[in-house]
This record gives structure tokens, sequence and C-alpha cells, in this order.
């Protein structure tokens, strides 16, 4: 779901016409949502080998989260939402990620020891 989310991050700068203006918010969406959907994309495909991406990607969703205020286009509401809502998520989404992972890997090192 965050590679979704970090593509949809990626591409709206493009779609809404923003990355034509070379607007901050557009710049910060295209770098940011690049890098969320390429650490999704990891994660999903070597969930065990990349735990710590997990962990990246919910502070990148908090960038997401206060971009509007820091990049100063909170008072576009459509825009501010649209941070606030695909940052919100991304950070929950990277947050079980990364717990469930912990977790899977709790239980496999209990039954290893448990079987020696």
């Amino acid at each position: 779901m965050n590679g979704l989310l970090g593509a949809a991050i990626m591409f709206s700068p493009l779609v809404s016409g923003h990355a034509a203006a070379s607007r901050p918010d557009a710049w910060a969406g295209l770098g940011l949502g690049g890098i969320i959907m390429t650490f999704g994309v990891a994660r999903l495909l070597a969930p065990e080998e990349f735990r710590a991406l997990s962990w990246a990607n919910l502070a990148l969703g908090a960038c997401i989260l206060v971009s509007p205020w820091l990049l100063r286009f909170a008072s576009n509401d459509d825009l501010m939402w649209a941070g606030v809502a695909v940052g919100t998520a991304v950070m929950v989404l990277a947050g079980t990620s990364a717990r469930v992972t912990e977790l899977i890997r709790q239980k496999s090192f209990a039954r290893e020891r448990v079987s020696v």
C-alpha cells in the first residue's frame, strides 16, 4: 500500500499541473513520493531484509504530513488535507508493517529456541 501511496504522491503534481509551475510542494511530492514508493516496493519484495525501510517510510510520512506548513501551501485546503491524509496513511501503514514484521520475527525466533 505504501508503494501505491508513494506513486500517488509522486504523480499528483504532474496530474494537477503543479509541476509545470516549479512549485516547492510539487518537487517535494515528486521526491518524497518516489522514495516512499521505492521503499514500499522493496519491503514488499523482501520484508525480512529491509525492515528499517518501514521506519524510514514512517519518517517520510511525517514529512508529508507537515509539508503543507513547512512549504507554505496550507492555505490551499485541498492540498493541505491531501498531505495530511496521505502522510497519516503512510505513517500508519509503515508503523504497522514494521511492528508486524517484528512480531513475526519474534515468533520465528521463539519457535527456533523451542525446537533446539
